[in-house]
C-alpha cells in the first residue's frame, strides 16, 4: 500500500493506538470498501438506521440535524483523517437523527458497524484499539468540546478548533 491508497491512511489512523497486527487488519478489511461521494451526496440520510463506520480519506463530511423548523443545524465537520458516522444509531438500531453530507468530493472507507463490533469482542488488537478511540474521542475530546462550548464563542472556537469538531 502505498502512503495516498485509502486503506494504508485508514491503517495509520487505526494504529495511533499502537501496532495492528495483520491478521487483524485481514478480518476488518473483510467487509470495507472505497466508495466515492460528490459534492453534496447523502452517505447517510436523516431517519434511515445507520449500519456503516467510515474513514474520511480525502474531502469534508458533515453530520447535519433538521430541526422541526426546517432549520438545518451542522453538527460536527469530518476532515481527511478521521473517522464519521451514525454511531448512536448503529449501536442502538434506531434512525439517525441527522444525514451525513458529503460539503465536497470525498473519499471514504467504509466498514460494517456489525462486524467491526464483532472483531472487537474477539480480537484483542481491535479491541484495544476500540477502547482507545472510545477514550480519545468520546471522553477526552469530548470533555474539552465541553469546555470549549461553555467558554468560547463560536468564532474562538473556530479559531482555535478548526473545522475537525
Amino acid at each position: 500500500m502505498s502512503p495516498t491508497d485509502p486503506l494504508h491512511a485508514f491503517r495509520q489512523y487505526l494504529e495511533r493506538s499502537g501496532p495492528l497486527p495483520d491478521a487483524s487488519f485481514t478480518k476488518l478489511l473483510t467487509t470495507v470498501r472505497i466508495e466515492h461521494y460528490a459534492k453534496n451526496d447523502y452517505l447517510l440520510r436523516h431517519g434511515e438506521v445507520s449500519t456503516m463506520r467510515y474513514f474520511v480519506h480525502t474531502g469534508l463530511i458533515v453530520s447535519a440535524y433538521l430541526a422541526d423548523n426546517g432549520k438545518l443545524y451542522y453538527k460536527n465537520f469530518f476532515t481527511a483523517g478521521s473517522p464519521a458516522g451514525s454511531i448512536a444509531s448503529a449501536l442502538q438500531g434506531t434512525p439517525s437523527r441527522f444525514s451525513l453530507l458529503a460539503l465536497e468530493p470525498s473519499q471514504v472507507v467504509a466498514y460494517e458497524d456489525a462486524h467491526y463490533r464483532a472483531l472487537v469482542d474477539l480480537d484483542p488488537a481491535i479491541n484495544r484499539q476500540y477502547r482507545h478511540h472510545l477514550e480519545h474521542q468520546w471522553v477526552i475530546r469530548n470533555e474539552q468540546r465541553h469546555l470549549a462550548f461553555a467558554t468560547q464563542t463560536a468564532r474562538e472556537r473556530y479559531r482555535t478548533r478548526g473545522w475537525g469538531w
